[in-house]
């Protein structure tokens, strides 16, 4: 049986006609610069087959997750066999969990050492202050006699230039740092599919597939971009579209009176009828699926591709893409490729004769080892891209962030490293086999169970047969074959059947199973098993630290994302457009060098925990813990205490908290204050004994409130 994504070479039984030589004529290439392409293509073929069998499990994992089965009757057919695609449900309460809120961007500075003079301590700071302002005494000149007025101190005048300088720059910077964080915000909501939705889309395919893909691009004015989702919204798709379709009419590949011709004039028609194009650049992000990242089959390492060469991007496309796109058009001189469905629903790849609709294979490609970018195409004789310098030039090469979980180090039987983990769905998936097995073989129990009789050959009737068959309930049938005073049950006995057990189909094994696996228990799936409130407890504490991780895991690829964003914005963003975005009061660098000195000077990454859902009731139980005693320690600052109670309130912490501002409390007194002021019988001071500040109140505990149970470390372990 040929599995899914095998690729079938035409020819006699396969099916599918054999490659065959386009009439288009061929461009004419240099022979070393086509032994080149072919070069890269071999290699780009040896990798999809290294990495074949991981390939193959991601698209069993996409079935899975889907269906709840692999089987394609099942799936579809209404007499298949029962499903309940729990592993979906699985997936949902993950991405729920992992994936709940917008990430936020913070940028900071790096630590430096930047004074040379001051030793940190604010009492030296002081000190050189007064030595500046009150000035020592006045010094006699040993040759006239005269005294002359003392001047500051030099080392202390030094010493306040250093500070002040260096307040200076950090004050740009604050400036610069929020300038990047609005434009980081900014350019995420101007992608032309919402970013939110495939970052959650993003988490999904992690977990069904083992791992997913965040490539970032920079949108150039008027150029197109091969993944159609990844683009800023405007008329730039449109333009290239039409300049493709324009093209083909030129040579005579579309006709007119065609569909093609009057979809070409609707276009022109509507880019005419515009009174304002707006074209747009910018930072672009795109979610490539799981099996079109091919990487180095030398990877070491999937979430930095240590050891890779190079790293390819697999898209599939048709001649009008590939000329709207890249400019570039390949005819019909290209393998052409058609999925075809066998019986089982596995999707085969066969070889077909070129058309103008058919699609090629484009790979997209970085080699890190010469630093460069390029684009070929398999079965094209030359370059779509030459070898150039990548358009996105960020300090770690690559512009394809992973996000990984489960990750495991593994070696296979070849002694190659497996880098590709295990995903959520493929580790249980035993557990929804099990699962529809024990609900099928209940459902086949039931029938085998339903009440049937037997008579003697030629006891009953046709009729009689029929009628007791067919009979509804409280209805009387006659019956021809039954004598006076003869009874049916003479004629008529019930078929024994066995019984219905069910503990022959309990499922709870199987949810046992899926959290020691996976870590989530049956209440997160939508009921309970019987278990204690305190196993359901510790189940969801354990649940918690799971998720802790994969948190962490997003949050470090967010940070990685946005830090590269940060780099490409600051190299390729002019300053003028960074005034429009951000304001007039936005700070950024004139010059190249400058902007490349701030690349190393300042970093955009991701808040933590700022794109998950947190575990309030824990945060704000340490919380409460620790306020009691962190407020007494002298030092202390109350800034990111206020952050992290408003954080853990879900209140957005930059519209709450104002740094300096007096509490609500002062607030308040000091409007009564004035609200009193002047005197008067109202005043509290001239109430006496009867004022309200004065009056009896309500007496405070001493003990805080009840804090949630943790359980003890050895506590979450297995019992003996």
């Amino acid at each position: 049986m040929v599995e899914d994504g095998d690729i079938v070479e035409g020819g006699e039984g396969s099916g599918a006609p054999a490659p065959v030589t386009s009439n288009t004529e061929k461009p004419a290439v240099d022979p070393g610069r086509a032994a080149l392409v072919q070069k890269i293509l071999k290699e780009i073929k040896a990798d999809k087959a290294h990495w074949d069998k991981d390939f193959k499990r991601m698209r069993i994992c996409m079935k899975l997750a889907a269906n709840g089965t692999t089987s394609k009757e099942d799936a579809e057919a209404e007499n298949g066999g029962y499903v309940v695609p729990i592993i979906n449900r699985l997936i949902g309460v993950a991405v729920a969990t992992l994936y709940a809120k917008n990430p936020k961007a913070v940028a900071k500075r790096k630590q430096k050492l930047m004074y040379k003079l001051w030793d940190g301590d604010p009492a030296t700071l002081a000190a050189a202050l007064q030595k500046v302002q009150e000035p020592g005494p006045a010094q006699v000149d040993q040759m006239t006699g005269m005294a002359a007025p003392a001047g500051p101190d030099p080392n202390a005048v030094a010493l306040l230039a250093e500070v002040a300088a260096a307040k200076a720059e950090f004050i740009q910077y604050d400036r610069l740092a929020k300038t990047m964080e609005l434009l980081f915000a900014y350019y995420l909501q101007e992608q032309d599919c919402g970013y939110k939705e495939l970052f959650k889309a993003l988490v999904r395919r992690t977990k069904v597939c083992g791992v997913g893909y965040v490539e970032l691009g920079f949108q150039r004015l008027l150029q197109r971009n091969p993944d159609i989702d990844a683009r800023i919204a405007d008329v730039t798709a449109q333009l290239t579209a039409i300049e493709a379709k324009l093209d083909l009419v030129e040579k005579g590949v579309i006709e007119p009176d065609t569909a093609q011709a009057e979809e070409l004039r609707l276009m022109l028609e509507d880019l005419q009828a515009k009174v304002e194009i707006v074209v747009r650049e910018g930072p672009t992000l795109s979610f490539p699926r799981a099996v079109d990242i091919i990487p180095d089959r030398r990877c070491k390492h999937l979430k930095t591709f240590a050891g890779s060469r190079w790293v390819h991007r697999e898209y599939s496309m048709d001649r009008e893409e590939i000329l709207a796109t890249w400019k570039v058009d390949v005819g019909t001189n290209f393998t052409a490729y058609k999925a075809v469905h066998d019986a089982s629903g596995a999707v085969t790849q066969i070889r077909e004769t070129p058309t103008d609709e058919s699609c090629a294979k484009v790979y997209c490609g970085w080699n890190k080892v010469n630093g460069e970018y390029y684009v070929v195409c398999d079965g094209y004789p030359d370059f779509i891209v030459q070898p150039q310098e990548p358009d996105v030039k960020i300090e770690r090469f690559w512009p394809i962030f992973p996000l990984v979980f489960n990750e495991v180090e593994a070696e296979n039987e070849d002694g190659s490293v497996s880098i590709f983990p295990p995903s959520d769905v493929w580790n249980s998936r035993h557990m929804q086999t099990e699962y529809n097995s024990s609900r099928q073989g209940k459902r086949e129990h039931k029938i085998a169970a339903r009440p049937r009789w037997v008579s003697p050959r030629g006891a009953l009737e046709q009729t009689d047969k029929d009628a007791l068959a067919t009979a509804s309930p409280f209805s009387v049938t006659e019956v021809n074959a039954l004598a006076t005073g003869e009874k049916l049950t003479d004629k008529l006995m019930a078929v024994p059947v066995p019984g219905l057990d069910p503990n022959l189909y309990e499922t709870e094994t199987v949810f046992a199973d899926i959290q020691r696996s996976v870590g989530v228990q049956a209440a997160n799936l939508g009921g309970t098993s019987g278990d204690t409130a305190t196993e359901s407890s510790i189940a969801e504490h354990s649940r918690d630290v799971t998720n802790a991780s994969d948190v962490d895991d997003l949050d470090t690829m967010l940070s990685a994302l946005s830090r590269a964003m940060g780099q490409l914005m600051l190299t390729e963003i002019s300053k003028d457009t960074v005034i429009e975005i951000a304001g007039p009061g936005a700070v950024w660098p004139d010059l190249p060098p400058t902007r490349e000195q701030i690349v190393k000077d300042l970093i955009l990454e991701i808040e933590a925990g700022s794109s998950g859902r947190p575990n309030n009731a824990a945060v704000l139980a340490n919380y409460e813990r620790a306020m009691p005693w962190l407020s007494l320690l002298p030092g202390v600052n109350p800034a990111p205490l206020a952050k992290k109670g408003l954080q853990a309130l879900d209140i957005d912490a930059d519209d709450t908290f104002v740094e300096g501002a007096p509490s609500i409390q002062a607030l308040n007194q000091m409007a009564g204050r004035n609200m009193h002021a002047g005197g008067g019988p109202n005043a509290p001071e001239n109430q006496g004994g009867q004022g309200a500040d004065n009056a009896k109140q309500p007496e405070q505990p001493n003990e805080p409130g009840p804090q949630p149970s943790y359980q003890a470390p050895d506590a979450v372990g297995p019992t003996g």
